[in-house]
C-alpha cells in the first residue's frame, strides 16, 4: 500500500525520509492535517498525480489548503534531499562496483547523459507558445538535461528548458559543465553535445560514430554504436521508471508551475529534482550483472 500511494518501496523509508524533513518544518495546531498527513498528501500527488480537488474531497480539507501542504514540503524536499540523495558518488567507489556489461566494454565510464521532455499547457504567449513546441514531441513540453551513473541513480538534473531548445544549448546551459571533473568519462548520443566542450575541461565522452559524407560506416564502428546504443539504455530506463514512478511527470505541467522563486528555481524543476532523491533512495532497476 505504501508503493502504490506514495512510490516509496517501504514504510520506512517513509517515515525515515518525513522525520529529515521535520526539523526544518514548523508545526502548528491551525493545520487540518498533522505533519505526516501533509506528507502522505505530497507523495499522493507525485505518485498518483491526483486533481487537488480529489485530494481535498479525500482528506476533508480546501483546495487551497492542499495547494499550501504540496508546495510546503516540496519546498523542503527540494533544500534538504538532494544534499544526500542527488550528488556525485565517489569516483573510485564507483567504478569498481561497474555494472558487468559496463566493465567489459567502458570500465571508466562514470555517467550517462540524456535529456527528456515534460509536456506542459500552451502558453498564451504566441512567442512562449513556439519556443515550448517539441520538435519531437509535436506538443508544448519543457527539457530537462539528465545525467545517470551506470548504477542506475540521477546524479544531475537541469532546469526547465523550453522544449524547442536543441540537446546542444540545454547541455551547454544546463550547468553540467561546471559538475565536470577532469578524467570523468560519459556515454552521450552525437546529437546531445559538442565534444569539445567536455574535452576541453579533461574529460572524455564516447558518442557513436557518424558517417560523414561516406556511404556506410565500417564495421568496427557499426559495433562500437551499437555497445554505446546498449549501454545508453541504462539512463533511458532511469527515466522511464521516474516517470511510471511518479506520474506527475506524465501529466501536462502548469503554466504556473514554470514561475521561478527568488533563487530562480521553477516549481516544476523542484518537482523534477524531488522525484529523482525519491527514486535514488530506493534499489535500482539497472541490472548489476
Amino acid at each position: 500500500m505504501t508503493l502504490f500511494y506514495t512510490g516509496l518501496n517501504s514504510f520506512k523509508l517513509f517515515t525515515g525520509i518525513f522525520k529529515s524533513l521535520k526539523p526544518a518544518l514548523r508545526s502548528d495546531t491551525r493545520f487540518a492535517a498533522t505533519l505526516e498527513e501533509q506528507f502522505l498528501i505530497t507523495l499522493m500527488k507525485l505518485r498518483l498525480n491526483l486533481s487537488r480537488r480529489d485530494i481535498a474531497y479525500r482528506f476533508k480539507i480546501t483546495i487551497p489548503t492542499v495547494t499550501s501542504y504540496i508546495e510546503k514540503f516540496i519546498n523542503a524536499m527540494f533544500i534538504r534531499l538532494p544534499v544526500a540523495l542527488l550528488r556525485k558518488p565517489d569516483r573510485e567507489a564507483a567504478l569498481k562496483t561497474l555494472p558487468l556489461s559496463f566493465r567489459a566494454q567502458y570500465p571508466n565510464v562514470n555517467y550517462i547523459i540524456d535529456c527528456t521532455e515534460l509536456k506542459c499547457e500552451t502558453p498564451s504567449n504566441k512567442i512562449d507558445a513556439v519556443s515550448c513546441d517539441s520538435t519531437y514531441k509535436s506538443h508544448h513540453t519543457s527539457k530537462f538535461a539528465i545525467v545517470s551513473t551506470p548504477h542506475g541513480s540521477v546524479a544531475f538534473l537541469s532546469k526547465a528548458f523550453t522544449g524547442r531548445a536543441t540537446d546542444v544549448d540545454t547541455i551547454r546551459k544546463s550547468g553540467l559543465l561546471e559538475f565536470i571533473e577532469p578524467g570523468d568519462e560519459f556515454l552521450a548520443d552525437r546529437g546531445f553535445i559538442n565534444e569539445g566542450d567536455f574535452t576541453s575541461l579533461g574529460a572524455k565522452v564516447h558518442i557513436p560514430s557518424f558517417k560523414g559524407r561516406r556511404d556506410q560506416l565500417t564495421g568496427k564502428e557499426t559495433e562500437r554504436s551499437r555497445i554505446i546504443a546498449n549501454e545508453r539504455i541504462h539512463v533511458e530506463r532511469v527515466i522511464g521508471n521516474l516517470k511510471k514512478k511518479f506520474m506527475v511527470l506524465r501529466g501536462i505541467v502548469k503554466i504556473k508551475d514554470f514561475c521561478t522563486d527568488y533563487y530562480n528555481n521553477a516549481f516544476i524543476s523542484k518537482i523534477f529534482v524531488t522525484c529523482c532523491c525519491l527514486m535514488n533512495a530506493q534499489p535500482t532497476i539497472v541490472p548489476q550483472y
